[in-house]
Parts: C-alpha cells; sequence; structure tokens
C-alpha cells in the first residue's frame, strides 16, 4: 500500500468570522431602543446575541486549534 502523503495546508475558518460578527454587532446598535418588561427582551436582541456568541466561540476554537496543530506538531494530534 502506498503511504499518503499528509497534506501541508492548515485550514482556518475563524479570522474570517469576525467581519460577520462586526455587522452583527452593528445591527442591533443602529436599531432604536425599544422599552422591554422585566422579565425578557425582544425576539431580536436574543437571536443577535445568540448568534454572535455561536460565532465568537467558533472564531476562537479555530485560531486555537490551529495554534495547538504547530505548537504540538503534526503527530501529536493524531495520536489518542
Amino acid at each position: 500500500m502506498a503511504q499518503r502523503r499528509r497534506q501541508q495546508i492548515i485550514s482556518v475558518v475563524g479570522p474570517k468570522l469576525f467581519q460577520p460578527v462586526a455587522d452583527l454587532v452593528a445591527k442591533p446598535i443602529a436599531r432604536p431602543c425599544q422599552p422591554s418588561d422585566r422579565i425578557g427582551s425582544s425576539f431580536d436582541e436574543v437571536g443577535y446575541s445568540a448568534a454572535i456568541i455561536i460565532l465568537l466561540a467558533a472564531a476562537v476554537e479555530s485560531v486555537v486549534q490551529r495554534d495547538r496543530y504547530f505548537y504540538l506538531g503534526p503527530d501529536a494530534t493524531t495520536k489518542s
């Protein structure tokens, strides 16, 4: 069997998510403030907040895993 060559390309999605996060932060800031009741917030606030948190978590995880790959080396990440 021929041994497969390792790819030298390491993809990182994280930095590409910063502009969409910035756009998601700008949209609620540009909207006029709507008074809400004491126990809830508007649907838009919850949706934008959840999207921002998820995208930032994915961006940070992507960058951390890339740094971990280069710090430990390619052989250490494949071992269990």
